[in-house]
Parts: structure tokens; C-alpha cells; sequence
């Protein structure tokens, strides 16, 4: 069986929310000529302290002069289709060893996943390196163990697979891709966009997250889960679980939202919803040219037509947004330049000045020349998740040209802005200009507030034309021409996704989690769990015994760590957790959370590994203590491997257990 998304199935074939481990087949194995890839193995849990799931392959290297530049020649090759960043970490590297190779691949595979917006928040990782001692024919020299890190595994694979492809078939000072490969690449986009989180957003918090420490939970239908148990939030973009579903309704319907604010007092363009070309026409004679034609339903720009002054202009607009929605509307146009404020829970944390595409005349510069200068900002990218958007030249701009009197060859005098847009958006070409608090009059911001709060949107952009941004709203000619309720905020507010996740996210979105290791870690599991004297009501425990909240039994233990342990995190009761490790499973799925508080290491037997290999995959994503009781037979080891601040040693068993009870019962009592 393939392996497929984490909301997919799993081997057992019945549903399953996590990845479960699973070989394949090999990737290049049938023609090994350089590098090939003999087997893959899903890691649905956390490893060598990644804060991601991850592809383990095992890579198979020829003795081969192939390697020498190949670093190089492979940052020219993908230089058209991964993220800068990535690329220098490949060009930067100057030995030509296995290593070395190793992690150029990796650093490709994960720059290419970046590339079709799937977050890749750590480096991949070489765990294991060694010499093939056979001298069969055709066998490889170097066998190298990595990690792939991956919101989605699968990206993973299937890029890996692609860039195998293309690294066995290189030609000598080979400095581009060929058609084929090119082609491949572009299927290879395709259904990694498929794997993708949508949106901006999604990604954004995600790598906010990240940085903050606050673990990550993909849920199904795009929904992502930072932080666990009673602390987990949920977002789906900007939509959070404090939106009301009635506030999105009315927000992603311009007619309702103009209608809604209009009734509370709150100044909106004149106009109304349009079936036809001849009643768009006709409601614009009686209100007044310029209008504004749009569909109701859509946003971020999405087949509005501003300015509009004649009533062919009007036919055209309305026959371009029918192609987009079948909700119109038309409503007169505001001149004046447009702003957008974005609020969370009632408070102003941005404001943007929007301006249409355009350019602005040096004197010297043609328009097209200062539309292709303008062009070569890094921000701008026809990319979906690039921060600003390329300036294209359509039928729009050229008209906006000719009423200008102007045309591309043209040379505009400095200081001069040539308009090549009519609606003020990034997502079209526009650009935006941060503003402060003081560069506004204050009234415009009880404005936003009121449109906000009269929706019930706890986050909201509003955006507003007005003709003086230092007068009052009522000395201006100002409207609100919509209230988004799902704003994307990567333009030049990359620093709210943080913001807005250290508001919502308390304690970094943590609880309480312990990992109980030993012979007898059921038994330890069982005696938290049932001690009296304490409220325990919402301790989450995993063990073979069953999954628990308090003392009621939600399911069976014992099967499957990681997608036990899930089943409590996305519970909002879960104030703690508690879980039974196995250090086979752990080796082999590795942990079920990126960061453990507390591991708990109980009854050694003698027959046991004196010092495990496996310590060290513990130290890897433990955030806290090591807990043992006194003459150990780990003490020593752990007093070695960890510094001696993270290591606590008990006199009894019975204290480390009261010990135990005491930090799990303390979120339960919050």
C-alpha cells in the first residue's frame, strides 16, 4: 500500500488521523547507476529533536567523480524553483563526501516542498553513515541513513523520488533542466499543491508556531491545532474557534455585510445586487457615474472593476465578474485612496495604506522599463505564497494608460504615479505602506471597531476608502467597502501570525506531559492515575491498560502510541498527560510529542541494557527532567548523558509518584 495523507488510511486500512510506518518499495533500486534509494520508512512521530513527522530513506552511494561539483551544478539546476534560502545552504557547501551529498538532497527536497507550500520547519538530517564492505559488481560504496522532516511525508517521498530521477540521469555541465524533467516537475507541483495547506496563512502560523514552541496538530478539512488538550486552538487560516459561524456567513457576503452595516449607522457605498448587464446599467445612471462593479461572494479582488464611467464599461465589467460568480453587485465609486485595518478581539494591530499597481515616473524611465524594474522586487512572485504580486499589463492598464494620455513607451515625469490598476489590492499588483496610529485620524478607528464588533469577529481586516485620512470619517468622503473575516496577513504583516498565536495560544499551548519508561510503567501509569486525594479528572494516560481521561476508560492502549496519544490531544479536557513508552516503538515511530516535559524511567530489570542505545533518541525532544529513584541502574547513565540540573533523583518510588501527581493535578485545578 502507498503511503497516503496522515487524514487518510493506514495499513490496518481503516481510517486513521496518523501516518503509520510502512516500507516501500525502492525508488532507483532497478537502475542504480549513482545514488538510489532502497527502502523508505514513514516516521509518524518526532525524532532527533524535529518538530515535524519525517521520511527516513536510506540512501545507497556509488564510488563515483559524479560527486565532485555536484553541489553546484544542482543549485543552478533548481536555482528557478526553490526558495533562496535553501539554495545557499546548497551552494555553500564545498565538500564532495557522502555527508555531504546527503544533505544536498536534503536540503533540495525540502526546499522544493517549501516551493509548493508545505512547511518544512527543520533541517534533514544524516543519522547513520557507512561503508558497504561488498566488492559484488554494481553495489554501492556508501550506505547513508536520512531524515526528511515534512508536514506531509508523502511531499517528501515523491519529491525525493523526482530529484533521484534527475541527479542519476546529470550530464556534464548540465545547467538547466531538461523538457522532460521540467515537465515532470511541473506534475510533481501539481500534486504537491494537492498535499499543501491552503492558503498563506495556514503556512505562516505554522512557521510562527514553530519559533514560538507551540506544537502543531494537522487536522482534516484544513484546520490546524496549536498547542494540546485544554490549551489547543484551533485555526483554519484566520478563522479561529472564537469566530462565530453567523459573523463568516455575513462577512464573505458583501451584500449582507453592506446591508448589515448600513443598518447600524456605518457609512457603505450606495449600490445593490445586478442580474443582468441592462439593470448594472441602469442602476448606475441612477446613482452616478463612476461605479464599481464585483462579484458579492469573492475577495481578495477577485473580478472587481473600479472607476467605471461609461456604461460599455459597465457591460464589460459585469460580463468579466459573471464569469466569476453569479452574485453581482454595483455600487458607486468613492475616489479617495484605500486603507485597511486589521483588529484582534477589538484592537488595532495594523494599518495599511493599499495602493493600486502602478508605477512611479523617474524622469528618465519608459513605463514598461519601470514596470520591469518594479518586477524585479524578491517579493513579488506569481507564486501563491509570495508576499506581493507581479505587474501585468491587460487591457485594464492600458486603458487606465490612454485616459492618461500615455502609453508603454512613454517616459513620465518624476515623481509621477502612472495607475495601472483601478482597485487598490496586492493580489493584483498593488502595494501596501504600513502606517502608524498617529498618521490616521482617531475616528477612523472607533470606525473599524464598530463594523468589527457589530459582526462579532474576533479577527477582522476592514477596509475603507476615504478622500483625507487626517480628517474625521464624518468630514470625509469615507466608505467601508468590506470587512474580511479572513484576512491574509503576509503581505508586510508577516509579524502577526506570532502575535495573534501568543494571544490566543496561553503557556505556549502546553500542558503537563510525562513519559513513563520500565518494566512496570503500566503499573506506575495506573497508580497516577487512580491516586486519591487529588483531582485527576483531567489527566490523559496511555497505556496497554486502555485511553483514559480521569478514570473513564475512551478506548483501547497498547496498539498504537502515537495515535493513542493524539486521541487526548485534540481533547479540550486533557489538562495533563501521561503516557507508557515502549523504547522499541519509540526507535522505530519515535515519540508521540515533540517536546516531554518529564521522562519517567521506573523498574530496570537486570536483563536490560545497562545504557540503551535509545537514550539518546530520549534526550532528543525532552523539554524538562529526566526522573529516576536512587541507585538506578541508569542513574550513572543519565547523569552522563544529561546535565545534572535535568536529572532527578528520588529516595522512593512512592515519592516520584507523589511527585508525579503534583504537577499532573495542577493544570487539572487551574
Amino acid at each position: 500500500m502507498p503511503i497516503e495523507l496522515a487524514y487518510l488510511r493506514g495499513r490496518t486500512g481503516r481510517k486513521s488521523n496518523l501516518f503509520t510506518k510502512q516500507r516501500l518499495q525502492a525508488l532507483t533500486m532497478s537502475n542504480f547507476s549513482f545514488i538510489a534509494c532502497d527502502s523508505i520508512d514513514v516516521i509518524a512521530g518526532y525524532m532527533h529533536g524535529m518538530t515535524q513527522p519525517s521520511l527516513s530513506a536510506r540512501l545507497l552511494l556509488s564510488n563515483s567523480q559524479k560527486t565532485t561539483g555536484i553541489n553546484r551544478q544542482l543549485a543552478r539546476l533548481l536555482e528557478p524553483y526553490i526558495p533562496p534560502e535553501h539554495l545557499s545552504e546548497i551552494e555553500e557547501k564545498q565538500e564532495s563526501d557522502s555527508n555531504t551529498l546527503a544533505e544536498t538532497i536534503g536540503n533540495a527536497v525540502g526546499g522544493l516542498q517549501e516551493s509548493a507550500g508545505i512547511p518544512v520547519l527543520n533541517s534533514a538530517k544524516v543519522i547513520s553513515c557507512t561503508q558497504d564492505g561488498s566488492k559484488a559488481v554494481g553495489s554501492p560504496e556508501v550506505v547513508v541513513t536520512v531524515l526528511f522532516p515534512s508536514l506531509v511525508p508523502l511531499a517528501a517521498k515523491l519529491v525525493l523520488e523526482w530529484l533521484l530521477s534527475v541527479v542519476n540521469n546529470l550530464r556534464p555541465e548540465q545547467s538547466e533542466l531538461s523538457a522532460k524533467q521540467s515537465k515532470k516537475l511541473d506534475q510533481l507541483f501539481q500534486r504537491l499543491n494537492i498535499l499543501a495547506p491552503g492558503g498563506s496563512n495556514n503556512i505562516r502560523f505554522i512557521r510562527a508556531a514553530d519559533t514560538l514552541g507551540i506544537p502543531v496538530i494537522a487536522l482534516p478539512g484544513g484546520v490546524f491545532q496549536y498547542g494540546w488538550g485544554k490549551r489547543g486552538r484551533w485555526f483554519n487560516s484566520s478563522i479561529t474557534d472564537e469566530t462565530p459561524f453567523i459573523a463568516v456567513k455575513y462577512a464573505k457576503n458583501k451584500l449582507l455585510t453592506t446591508s448589515t452595516l448600513k443598518s447600524a449607522g456605518i457609512p457603505v457605498p450606495e449600490g445593490n445586487r445586478v442580474k443582468s448587464m441592462t439593470e448594472a446599467a441602469s442602476l448606475a445612471d441612477r446613482i452616478g457615474f463612476p461605479v464599481v462593479v464585483k462579484p458579492a461572494d469573492l475577495d481578495q479582488g477577485k473580478g472587481v472593476h473600479a472607476d467605471l464611467r461609461t456604461e460599455n464599461e459597465v457591460y464589460a465589467a459585469f460580463k468579466q465578474a459573471s464569469k466569476l460568480s453569479t452574485s453581482i453587485m454595483l455600487e458607486r465609486h468613492h475616489k479617495g485612496h484605500a486603507f485597511r485595518i486589521t483588529l484582534f478581539r477589538g484592537e488595532s494591530v495594523a494599518i495599511v495604506k493599499r495602493l493600486p499597481a502602478g508605477v512611479t515616473g523617474d524622469g528618465i524611465a519608459t513605463v514598461n522599463e519601470l514596470i520591469e524594474k518594479t518586477n524585479t522586487d524578491p517579493r513579488r512572485s506569481s507564486s501563491r505564497f509570495s508576499i506581493m504580486k507581479p505587474i501585468t499589463v491587460d487591457e485594464e492598464a492600458r486603458l487606465l494608460l490612454q485616459q492618461d494620455g500615455l502609453r508603454l513607451d512613454s517616459v513620465p515625469q518624476k515623481g509621477q504615479f502612472v495607475a495601472l490598476k483601478k482597485a487598490a489590492n496586492v493580489s493584483t499588483g498593488g502595494d501596501a505602506i504600513l502606517l502608524e496610529k498617529d498618521d490616521i485620524h482617531p475616528s477612523y478607528l472607533s470606525l473599524v471597531k464598530r463594523a468589527a464588533a457589530l459582526l462579532r469577529l474576533d479577527i477582522a481586516a476592514v477596509d475603507f476608502i476615504t478622500d483625507d485620512i487626517e480628517k474625521s470619517w464624518q468630514e470625509s468622503d469615507a466608505v467601508i467597502i468590506e470587512v474580511n473575516a479572513q484576512p491574509q496577513m503576509g503581505t508586510i504583516l508577516t509579524h502577526l501570525h506570532g502575535q495573534l498565536l501568543g494571544s490566543y495560544v496561553k503557556r505556549r499551548g502546553r500542558i503537563p506531559s510525562m513519559l513513563v519508561l520500565g518494566a512496570d510503567r503500566g503499573d506506575v501509569v495506573k497508580e497516577v492515575r487512580e491516586y486519591n486525594g487529588r483531582d485527576l479528572s483531567g489527566l490523559g494516560c496511555v497505556s496497554k491498560d486502555g485511553i483514559f481521561i480521569g478514570r473513564e476508560r475512551i478506548g483501547d492502549g497498547g496498539k498504537n502510541s502515537i495515535a493513542e496519544a493524539r486521541t487526548l490531544l485534540i481533547n479540550p479536557s486533557v489538562a495533563g498527560l501521561l503516557l507508557a513508552g515502549e523504547l522499541e516503538a519509540i526507535a522505530a515511530n519515535g515519540h508521540a510529542l515533540p517536546f516531554i516535559e518529564k521522562i519517567v524511567i521506573s523498574s530496570w530489570p537486570d536483563e536490560w541494557e545497562k545504557t540503551p542505545k535509545e537514550m539518546e533518541l530520549l534526550s532528543s525532544q525532552l523539554d524538562g527532567e529526566i526522573w529516576l529513584v536512587k541507585d538506578h541502574p541508569l542513574e550513572s547513565s543519565a547523569l552522563q548523558m544529561f546535565s545534572r540540573e535535568n536529572v532527578r533523583v528520588f529516595e522512593s518510588r512512592d515519592s516520584m509518584i507523589e511527585a508525579s501527581v503534583e504537577i499532573l493535578s495542577e493544570e487539572c485545578n487551574d
